[in-house]
């Protein structure tokens, strides 16, 4: 049987604690608009992709959040799986479902960064931004306006 070694529990602590952490920011991310904008502050100096992206980064900070608490998740049930704590037929149908949830959030995450869409997943203070890819058509045509 195998085991759940060192590494292991050392990668899922250090998952739980980002993951507890970024919960704890969360409401405060999802209701207060000048916390948005402090991020977007402090993040632009390093972030390497681009102000529309970022904006779309903090837009898709709750669906992200959904996702990582997915993984760790996934991470429990594929160590109970590995060590045969619970039966393989059902743990591996519960992966299943937590990694095709897992993928129906990295969706939402890539559709509100891009089109700040579905709305529902946008705190209500960032709904009326939009998206990346308009941003970046926007700024086509600008410049294709601008030219000569």
């Amino acid at each position: 049987m195998p085991e759940f070694g060192l590494l292991q529990a050392i990668t899922l602590t250090l998952l739980l604690l980002v993951m507890v952490g970024a919960s704890w920011r969360m409401p405060k991310i999802w209701s207060d608009e000048q916390m948005s904008d402090r991020l977007f502050k402090t993040m632009r100096s390093w972030w390497p992709w681009g102000q529309p992206l970022l904006r779309g980064w903090i837009r898709a900070l709750p669906s992200g959040v959904v996702g990582g608490w997915l993984l760790v998740a996934s991470t429990i049930v594929a160590a109970l799986v590995a060590t045969d704590t619970i039966e393989s037929s059902l743990g591996f149908g519960v992966l299943a479902i937590l990694v095709f949830l897992l993928f129906v959030s990295l969706a939402t995450v890539a559709s509100v960064m891009l089109f700040n869409r579905p709305s529902v997943a946008v705190p209500s203070h960032l709904r009326d931004q939009s998206g990346a890819v308009s941003e970046w058509r926007g700024a086509k045509s600008r410049r294709q306006s601008s030219a000569p």
